[in-house]
């Protein structure tokens, strides 16, 4: 019954597409005679399909997404201990994206090796500059399993960027509890909003 913010929605492979407002609101024009069904995309639900059939006779719809299933959680004895690494941990070198306001939904980042569990408390970008005004990025979390990766986190961190001219550091603290297991992670940012003009 919750609006679903930023779902990516259009026919894959058509060039049909946009992505909801935060209050899960889209428009999208679609030429007649399309037949291929309309999909509904976002990294915590299953993705949605809507038949042509449906979706060509209406100016209007409501779609539901069912949650996609998150790794069971992990508990540890007492001899686990939460460290806390200053001016450690992962860096991303090599993390260089450019966003444009046609790049909605394209994610930047680096892969993580991690050798020991430990909680992330916070994540730290720069943004070098940024003249797009309104402009919102998401940022996730995927493990890297047999070439496949899986988010997770429950819903994607949000994030405002303000307009800059000079290098702008941010530190984004999750608001659920983030495990890293032993493996290989990707972390992402991906820019998908600003304002109209």
């Amino acid at each position: 019954g919750a609006a679903v913010e930023y779902v990516a929605v259009g026919i894959p492979g058509k060039g049909i597409g946009t992505i909801s407002s935060a209050d899960g609101i889209f428009e999208l024009e679609i030429p007649e005679g399309e037949t291929d069904s309309l999909e509904f995309q976002h990294v915590s639900y299953l993705t949605g399909r809507i038949p042509a059939s449906e979706y060509m006779h209406t100016d209007t719809m409501c779609v539901t997404l069912t949650g996609n299933e998150i790794e069971t959680a992990v508990v540890y004895p007492d001899s686990f201990k939460e460290k806390t690494l200053v001016s450690k941990g992962a860096r991303f070198p090599m993390a260089y994206g450019s966003f444009r306001p046609d790049s909605r939904g394209t994610e930047v980042g680096s892969n993580v090796k991690v050798k020991k569990p430990f909680i992330i408390r916070k994540f730290s970008f720069k943004v070098a500059r940024c003249t797009i005004e309104g402009t919102k990025v998401s940022l996730n979390v995927y493990r890297i399993t047999d070439s496949s990766f899986r988010n997770i986190l429950h819903r994607p961190i949000y994030i405002d960027i303000a307009e800059c001219q000079d290098m702008e550091t941010y530190e984004i603290a999750p608001e659920e509890t983030l495990m890293l297991e032993p493996g290989e992670y990707f972390v992402s940012l991906a820019f998908i909003g600003c304002s109209e003009k």
